[in-house]
């Protein structure tokens, strides 16, 4: 069951406090907020649409302190109360909140998950559960900061990239098509167009708009299947859309080894922090994004718990990969053959957009330089025509 938010105010020893709880019902937090008084009022609160979450630079700094403060051998409630009252905004609010809810029994993971995004991502939760478990919950901390770093350096770099490109391209495909089917014949059906007679001839310039016209529609209907299946496929139906995608050389390792990295990386830090690898398997699957992978790792979890090789379920990967996880022998080996594979998906990422991206401004550069083109003969030379035949 969803948790919520409540404020309970409670009466104690030291005067009236008002707790902030996370419960799944407010009968619930009342039990909570009975350990520190009696309970006057309980009430649920909900986000303000202009309350501003931790922003990620926001959330790398709390983490790298609290995680300080733990190796130093700070208590988890001191660091907290430290971090809010020397900060402001919302770390100092996280702080608050965090403070209060471990004050009452609940773990830092727990505590982070009940807070959840956008200020904490289900992926560091679940690697900082898994290093809690392993009872290093500072390197948890640490670690869960370079793997959001790291993921935050890729998505910045390669969205960048691959969006200017296909804006060129999209931008230019427009261009052509409004001025050889719209705005072009428009010029055409204008007086000064009309009064200027047989001087006007650009007819010529027309076919081979419209040739590169039909070009143009042509590639953007290729494409456009291709980036529907990558977007609104996935949310609508992602396993199926997985399937044919798997399917389609190059544009599958643009699509899928990005999230293949996240998820592959993730596990690696799970079994690494001595979570079993049933349990890993479990919980890679709330990180790992709606599709095949995900599916992958629910049959491998069963395959584990049923103390089957696991590896094999995992349909997505490479049969040279599936024969890597299964011959690793224990966990340190699982683990380096995770974090290999985790590598291996992010450089065939790096290495595809690295391709792509030059590709796809080329072609972009080249359409629009055809589309300028197109509208100087389609527009302003016939313009131009006009003008001259009427003065001589």
């Amino acid at each position: 069951m969803a948790k919520t938010n409540y404020k309970v105010r409670v009466s104690t020893r030291k005067g009236l406090q008002e707790l902030h709880v996370s419960a799944e019902s407010p009968q619930q937090a009342k039990v909570i907020g009975a350990r520190s008084g009696t309970v006057l009022r309980v009430l649920p609160v909900k986000r303000s649409l202009f309350q501003t979450p931790l922003s990620p630079a926001d959330r790398q700094i709390f983490l790298t302190r609290l995680s300080a403060m733990l190796a130093s051998r700070v208590g988890l409630a001191e660091s907290l109360r430290l971090i809010r009252d020397t900060f402001s905004g919302p770390i100092s609010k996280t702080a608050n909140t965090l403070y209060q809810t471990v004050e009452h029994g609940t773990s830092l993971p727990e505590a982070l998950q009940e807070i959840g995004a956008p200020d904490f991502p289900e992926s560091l939760t679940a690697l900082i559960r898994a290093g809690s478990r392993a009872g290093d919950t500072s390197v948890a901390l640490s670690e869960a900061v370079a793997f959001e770093q790291e993921i935050r350096e890729i998505r910045k770099s390669a969205s960048k990239g691959i969006l200017g490109a296909i804006s060129g391209f999209l931008i230019a495909v427009a261009t052509i098509l409004s001025s050889s089917f719209y705005f072009g014949p428009e010029v055409l059906k204008s007086g000064l167009i009309a009064s200027a007679g047989k001087s006007v001839d650009v007819g010529w310039v027309f076919t081979l708009g419209y040739w590169i016209g039909y070009a143009s529609l042509g590639l953007l209907l290729l494409a456009l299947p291709l980036l529907l299946l990558g977007t609104v496929g996935k949310r609508i139906a992602p396993s199926f859309s997985d399937k044919l995608i798997l399917k389609i050389p190059f544009y599958r390792d643009i699509v899928l080894s990005r999230g293949s990295y996240v998820t592959l990386y993730g596990l690696a830090m799970l079994v690494r922090s001595g979570v079993r690898i049933s349990d890993a398997l479990k919980l890679a699957q709330d990180t790992a994004p709606k599709g095949a992978l995900r599916q992958d790792l629910v049959r491998a979890h069963t395959e584990a718990l049923a103390g089957r090789p696991w590896a094999a379920a995992m349909q997505t990967l490479h049969p040279t990969d599936k024969a890597a996880l299964a011959s690793a022998m224990d966990k340190e080996q699982i683990t380096k053959t995770l974090m290999a594979l985790a590598n291996q998906y992010r450089e065939l990422y790096a290495q595809r957009v690295a391709t792509f991206v030059p590709i796809m401004t080329l072609i972009s550069a080249l359409l629009l330089t055809i589309a300028g083109g197109i509208l100087y003969g389609e527009i302003l030379l016939p313009m131009l025509q006009a003008s001259s035949g009427i003065m001589g």
